[in-house]
């Protein structure tokens, strides 16, 4: 038994206000959910209650589950009126720009009874454009921001910061050559139309990637040519390498899709800067992730997915492949691994060479990679 979801998002004085409507296939007798703690419930539905709240974690931020029972008998239908603000990592209130990304749990997660499919709908289509990134993310600009297309028109960057537009030209040139590189180097792909929004949100570093749909959290101030190229490669190289690298975030598999989008970026990098360039983007990895002996393994215990550890281990565990076997066999991996019908790590050793498949497998749970 399951349910489907519908959400109306409107914004009332720098807040959210949700109307939240869950059907469930068959009639119910309890519902358990989690939001944020900085939302409230203002109204649920007549002939249901909450009988219970506690505090717990969901994703990266605090959040407060809440189980609702019927009064009488059961029910079929629930709805959730709520309000608050959010926080945290895509995530922002403004006139100018709205983001609701599901790391706030800024809608019902954790559901006791899985949902099949969750509509969103952001009420202010007057004066915002609106996109919408899968089931869990609503993002929206005032009308009146400026764009920079590609050449082709496949490629548009949105951006309400006016500063940024000259970084977003050097996006908009890299777009076209990144994707015929991949397509030259892994295999064909139809890409489609790609929409990046600059939402210019505070300590909101990185972007994320989901049908057509790029969004950037914060993008320092940068004056220089050779620094904008160099941004725009890094991020875009990695970003649309998850069309040819997927990264299922539920689990410790992740490592795969994290490891080759960044690997391919970096490929695209050499390209343009040469091979000298390997050795400075690792570098700022490691300064951003820290010292990656002191990341979670990537194949930890519980098999989840931490992000420190998917997001830089694998990047070293190749490092110490390229520096063994040289460019080439970075390439050789990445081409089998955006080619293969099974895409897990079991399916990948399969397809290498006896030596690099036994020194990644070491690699999964092993601390130090020098050591290897």
């Amino acid at each position: 038994m399951m349910g489907e979801g519908k959400i109306f998002v409107g914004l009332v004085d720098g807040a959210i206000k949700v109307n939240c409507r869950i059907a469930f296939d068959e009639p119910v007798t309890e519902f358990r959910f989690s939001l944020s703690t900085l939302l409230n419930i203002d109204d649920l539905s007549e002939k249901c209650e909450v009988v219970k709240t506690w505090v717990v974690r969901s994703g990266f931020h605090e959040a407060r589950e809440y189980l609702v029972k019927p009064k009488n008998g059961a029910f079929k239908e629930l709805v959730i009126d709520y309000s608050g603000t959010v926080s945290g990592w895509h995530n922002v209130l403004s006139e100018s720009r709205i983001g609701l990304y599901g790391y706030s749990v800024w809608y019902p997660l954790e559901c006791s009874i899985k949902l099949r499919k969750i509509e969103s709908t952001f009420n202010d289509t007057v004066n915002y454009d609106v996109w919408y990134f899968g089931s869990s993310g609503i993002f929206a600009l005032k009308k009146g921001y400026g764009t920079v297309s590609s050449a082709c028109g496949n490629f548009n960057v949105h951006y309400v910061n006016p500063g940024q537009k000259a970084f977003a030209k050097v996006c908009a040139h890299h777009y076209g050559k990144i994707i015929d590189f991949y397509q030259s180097m892994f295999c064909g792909k139809d890409i489609g139309i790609t929409d990046v929004l600059f939402m210019d949100i505070e300590g909101g570093s990185g972007a994320i990637i989901q049908d057509g749909l790029m969004v950037v959290g914060q993008i320092p101030d940068m004056k220089d040519a050779d620094e904008m190229q160099e941004m725009a490669i890094n991020m875009l190289g990695h970003e649309f390498g998850h069309y040819w690298f997927k990264a299922d975030h539920s689990t410790w598999e992740a490592w795969l899709g994290e490891t080759a989008a960044e690997w391919a970026s970096i490929l695209y990098m050499v390209s343009v800067s040469g091979e000298d360039s390997i050795n400075s983007r690792l570098d700022q990895i490691q300064e951003w992730t820290g010292d990656y002996v002191k990341a979670p393994v990537i194949k930890t215990p519980d098999l989840l997915c931490p992000p420190s550890g998917v997001h830089v281990r694998g990047v070293m565990l190749f490092y110490e492949i390229y520096k063994r076997h040289g460019l080439d066999k970075i390439k050789h991996i990445l081409t089998i691994l955006a080619n293969l019908e099974i895409y897990n790590t079991e399916s990948l050793l399969l397809e290498l060479d006896e030596g690099v498949s036994d020194f990644i497998r070491r690699g999964l749970d092993a601390v130090d990679y020098m050591l290897l």
